[in-house]
């Protein structure tokens, strides 16, 4: 840089690559060209920029960048003080490397100019032309620093982008090729990303890895789906050739004569979620094929929604003659079996999951269970290190408490009977838990366990007292508890998760559990083993406290009664109830229709209706039933209003079912008020409300 008196303010440019034998020849060939002059001065940032960018001006621009030229250079422009605050803070960032330095500072100067790399602008072509560089662009400190200025917002996309497929496939548990992952994350073309998909999905159309087959089956696809699928490893798939052997051998062992490879073949070139389509047209209604392997993979896949595509293969090759629907009764038992086992599945997990601890519960207290030779903590240390051994509880516990062996035998016998009914074992020991004073100081606070580690009860047989306690290896999951949601925010439910798999992944011991968890609690109220606060604890206001408890109890799960229910409605006959209705298997015959009373002339029926909804209040006069459903504005609620209306002039009485949407039930019963108060009508007998929090009459 020269700096002359009278001349603040100019940066001059000498192109280094420029020889003095070449300074001559352009001087005599063409005296107008600028590159004669020994250098050129520049007094805007933006000009300079420009210039600087040209690959014969390069090393000459980075060299005057890194001796810091370029920022006293900006302390003479009054206005360029975020300008000039940006440079200092690129030439602070020693990870990068001066090129890439000189490209940035040259944006700063300009933004106006694209991102330029020694004369080459800084396009998805680019890096693609330039893996190694383009990959430690987007993958380094310079998408986030652009992005704090505003500048190149799509090498923030694309950073962020290679973020969330890493943690993708490691939520996944995914292998990656990192070498083909690295191409992939420069591209930006969906439709290449497509058409890469397509080749590789011919040759291997299948996963034995749930995650990738989770992907294959989506209907749209992000670019993320997409460089997920291509990056991993070609191990997680199942060549085309090895799934056709595999779909020959079950067909053979199966007795399935109609199998032929050609037609799998071609069949397996279509999507995954177009050979799925195909196979639920196949089993809709509960179809059965009178192949008993075949039926039951077809009521897993029901079940499921997962199904190999061997077996897909293989179950499609059965003509669609030879799936017949069931008759009526075996329909409705194949029906309620099917929701019975969704809901057993479900009832462990999600919003049905809801922890019940009563008053007559058969709980332990783990400080019930230690003595001077093994204390409860020692107990509570080995249980929480999950190697499975079973711990011998001592005999003395039994002496000081008579009542403790009675209890010990209730909660394994009721825990044993839950697994023969549902298939659910529900033994677990909770630890620790958390109060929390939600409400006022006249509610009681919410005390409930953080962690459920699984664990078994063993009892000899024929040997009085002779217990033993362990962790259930074959349920291994260690989970949070499910009724914590009632209690938390889902971000901080994701928080006490998160913090459950860093805890999980070392040594667990007890103080490692109350160290990780306090810092997500307000205090702690006993560090150390004891026993399980009282009814009577008191806990202040928006407080949460953290104790070291431990109980052995059985989670009993509210949805348990639906099995049940279930169960019981598969042996009963659905003709003539609403239960036939609901389930869309009465069929409507023109002699019942003709069996309908055409006297519409009602002065209760005083909504408006076209015929549709004359016919079902008509319908709705007669068992066993109707439902209605249908989107916003088809007229369901005014339908309902005439049935009503309907009802209370034919001096009857109708039973409504409507959803738990309190709109919905509010804007029924005002319109059922409006329209049957009318002058004359003395009748009101209507009566409408929810089981759970709506019963007041209307």
């Amino acid at each position: 840089m020269r700096r002359e008196e009278g001349n603040e303010g100019i940066l001059t440019l000498y192109p280094a690559t420029i020889k003095l034998e070449q300074l001559v020849y352009n001087a005599l060939r063409s005296l107008p060209r600028r590159s004669a002059t020994p250098g050129r001065e520049y007094r805007k940032p933006s000009t300079y920029a420009l210039a600087a960018a040209r690959q014969e001006q390069w090393n000459e621009a980075r060299e005057q960048l890194i001796r810091g030229e370029v920022a006293t250079w900006l302390e003479g422009f009054p206005g360029a003080g975020r300008m000039l605050s940006a440079i200092r803070n690129l030439l602070r960032r020693e990870e990068l490397d001066d090129d890439t330095r000189l490209s940035v500072a040259l944006k700063i100067l300009n933004p106006d100019m694209p991102l330029v790399r020694a004369d080459e602008i800084v396009t998805p072509n680019w890096l693609l032309t330039n893996p190694v560089e383009g990959y430690q662009l987007i993958s380094g400190p310079v998408p986030d620093f652009l992005d704090q200025l505003e500048l190149e917002p799509w090498l923030s996309h694309l950073k962020q982008r290679e973020v969330n497929v890493r943690g993708r496939a490691k939520v996944h548990d995914i292998e990656l090729n990192e070498d083909i992952l690295r191409i992939h994350l420069l591209g930006t073309s969906r439709i290449r990303f497509g058409k890469l998909w397509e080749e590789q999905r011919r040759q291997s159309p299948d996963s034995d890895h749930k995650g990738l087959v989770m992907l294959m089956e989506r209907k749209q696809m992000t670019d993320e789906d997409l460089i997920l699928l291509l990056s991993a490893c070609l191990g997680q798939f199942r060549p085309l050739k090895e799934i056709i052997e595999n779909a020959s051998e079950l067909a053979r062992r199966e007795s399935v004569s109609y199998f032929e490879e050609s037609s799998a073949t071609h069949l397996l070139q279509q999507p995954r979620r177009e050979v799925l389509k195909q196979l639920n047209e196949r089993i809709e209604n509960f179809s059965r094929c009178n192949l008993q392997r075949l039926d039951e993979w077809a009521d897993q896949y029901r079940l499921e929604k997962r199904i190999s595509l061997p077996r897909a293969a293989v179950i499609l090759s059965v003509p669609a003659y030879q799936w017949v629907k069931p008759p009526k009764q075996d329909y409705v038992a194949q029906l309620l079996g099917f929701f019975e086992k969704r809901i057993a599945q479900s009832i462990s997990r999600g919003s049905l999951a809801r922890m019940i601890i009563r008053k007559t519960s058969p709980i332990i207290d783990l400080t019930e269970l230690g003595t001077d030779h093994m204390s409860a903590a020692g107990i509570l240390d080995q249980l929480l290190e999950r190697s499975g051994t079973a711990i011998s509880l001592p005999q003395s516990i039994f002496a000081m408490d008579p009542s403790l062996e009675k209890r010990l035998r209730t909660l394994v016998s009721h825990a044993d009977l839950l697994r023969r009914d549902t298939g659910i074992n529900g033994l677990y020991m909770g630890f620790p838990f958390v109060l929390v004073q939600t409400r006022g100081d006249d509610v009681k606070p919410r005390v409930a366990p953080i962690l459920l580690l699984p664990i078994r009860i063993g009892i000899e047989v024929g040997q009085r007292s002779r217990f033993t306690v362990a962790f259930d290896s074959e349920r291994e999951e260690v989970r949070i508890n499910p009724a914590l949601q009632n209690i938390l925010s889902p971000e901080v439910m994701e928080r006490w998760t998160v913090t459950r798999d860093t805890v999980l992944s070392s040594t667990v011991t007890t103080s490692v559990v109350m160290d990780e968890y306090s810092v997500l609690t307000t205090s702690i109220r006993q560090p150390s083993l004891n026993r399980l606060p009282g009814a009577d604890v008191k806990v202040s206001k928006d407080a949460m406290e953290l104790t070291a408890a431990a109980v052995l109890f059985q989670v009993t799960f509210v949805a348990q009664a639906i099995v049940e229910d279930i169960r019981q409605l598969k042996a009963i006959p659905p003709g003539g109830t609403g239960l036939e209705s609901m389930l869309r298997i009465h069929e409507l015959t023109p002699q019942s229709l003709s069996n309908l009373s055409v006297d519409m002339i009602d002065p209760f029926a005083t909504a408006e209706s076209d015929p549709t909804q004359d016919l079902a209040v008509l319908q709705a006069r007669n068992p066993p039933g109707l439902v209605i459903e249908g989107p916003p504005g088809t007229g369901k609620s005014q339908t309902i209003v005439n049935m009503v209306a309907d009802s209370i002039g034919r001096k009857k009485s109708i039973l409504n079912c409507l959803p738990e949407a309190s709109c919905s039930r509010r804007c029924l019963q005002t319109s059922t008020k409006r329209r049957v108060r009318r002058p004359g009508n003395d009748r009101e007998g209507c009566h409408q409300g929810s089981a759970i929090s709506d019963r007041g009459n209307t």
